[in-house]
């Protein structure tokens, strides 16, 4: 019994059907003062029900991601609340106001609300998305510095691949490695993952370096044969002077380096061609004759007397005295020499460059007298691979850098010696 004492309030067991009138026969009913009031039968209306809400696309459609679903009800002024999550929507779920985007493969449960009428089906709808196609990243455009020799057109911060590794540069330019002269380079910028997806490859070429001048020679303190297309700079320092005309002149004694420039856009500096200038003295002035004959003595042959010269000082060359030779001095030692073992019975050695080096000799073996099983490599690089070597055996490493004087090589010391074992 309702709160005014005539109404009926009836809670079936079972929902009834909206919009729909059921007839309820009772044989009694107790009123709150527990009076039993006889009733024959009653005739209830049940609320209308809201409209299920539609989609316009069906559900178990295939659609593109970035596709908008959007949702209607055929009842005025209904609220369309939803779930994404497999839940069943009440009053308290996200509210329906705006197309929902697609994103990937997605179940939406839609139910519309209006206050007075009951709530409507539950609609579910099954969308999946296809996988969206990423943009490509531009390919590559790096270019060779010949002057600089260093390859350019990075951007920094973003990732690489050169030749298979990774490489993330902090500046728009990196130094060329001595092992990729002669080589081809195969870049790559990877993509961003979501958003990109990694470039075509870039194949770029590195030439080799340029052959050493082979038309140099020396006249007393002059380099002869140069020309216009080289530089020189003594062994001591680090700046590069242009050649003018056929000849080098005004140097004092030394080691001079001498190589092709480089061309922009054409080739890198040449290798180096080492010319060794010996010091050139000037003869000193003629001794003169203290005890000149007179007159009458240089006119008669028979009379005429060897002129007395005064012994020049040990220390003071004569004439015929030899050119002093300056010495020559050696590169310094290899520094942070490194071993590896690779795959299939290789060892990979490396070692910093030294400043002013023309080459360098990498030699292994099986004792730590480099007598056993010994190999040597000359190279030009600071890294070299030695190959078909013994499993489970270790081999000793040591290396020493060079310079060239001619054909000559003048070697520096020996580095610290490395012990290594072979087990792959």
């Amino acid at each position: 019994m309702g709160e005014d004492g005539k109404s009926l309030i009836i809670k079936p067991k079972e929902n009834l059907k909206a919009s729909s009138e059921y007839t309820i026969t009772l044989s009694q009913i107790e009123s709150e003062e527990g009076f039993l009031l006889p009733v024959k039968s009653v005739t209830i209306q049940t609320a209308e029900k809201v409209k299920t809400p539609a989609a316009n696309q069906e559900s178990g459609s295939l659609l593109p991601a970035g596709s908008e679903i959007i949702f209607t009800s055929l009842t005025e002024d209904a609220v369309i609340r939803y779930t994404t999550d497999n839940s069943e929507p009440d009053e308290s779920s996200n509210e329906y106001r705006e197309p929902i985007v697609l994103q990937n493969n997605t179940v939406i449960k839609a139910a519309a609300f209006k206050e007075g009428m009951e709530q409507s089906e539950t609609a579910v709808f099954t969308f999946l998305t296809e996988a969206r196609a990423l943009d490509i990243e531009e390919t590559s455009r790096i270019a060779i510095d010949y002057i600089q020799e260093r390859i350019t057109g990075f951007i920094s911060d973003e990732k690489y691949t050169i030749n298979g590794t990774p490489y993330v540069p902090a500046d728009t330019n990196r130094a060329i490695d001595d092992t990729w002269f002669g080589t081809a380079l195969t870049i790559m910028k990877n993509g961003k993952e979501g958003v990109t997806i990694d470039s075509e490859l870039q194949n770029l070429s590195i030439p080799q370096r340029p052959e050493a001048p082979d038309s140099l020679g020396v006249e007393g303190n002059r380099i002869i044969g140069v020309t216009a297309a080289m530089e020189y700079r003594n062994i001591e320092e680090d700046e590069w002077t242009a050649c003018a005309g056929t000849q080098i002149t005004g140097l004092s004694a030394g080691m001079y380096d001498i190589r092709f420039k480089a061309v922009a856009g054409v080739s890198f500096a040449s290798q180096i061609e080492t010319i060794r200038l010996r010091e050139v003295l000037t003869p000193p002035p003629p001794i003169k004759n203290t005890n000149s004959p007179s007159p009458k003595e240089t006119a008669s042959p028979a009379v005429t007397k060897e002129p007395v010269l005064t012994a020049a000082p040990e220390e003071t060359p004569t004439l015929s005295s030899p050119n002093r030779i300056l010495k020559i001095t050696p590169p310094k030692k290899p520094s942070s020499v490194k071993v590896k073992n690779k795959k299939g019975k290789k060892l990979l050695v490396s070692w910093k460059k030294v400043p002013q080096a023309n080459g360098y000799q990498a030699v292994i073996a099986q004792n730590k007298k480099f007598t056993k099983a010994k190999k040597t490599k000359n190279t030009a690089t600071v890294k070299w691979t030695f190959k078909k070597l013994k499993k489970k055996k270790t081999y000793y490493v040591r290396v020493r850098a060079y310079r060239k004087s001619g054909k000559q090589k003048i070697y520096g010391k020996w580095s610290a010696r490395k012990k290594i074992k072979i087990r792959k």
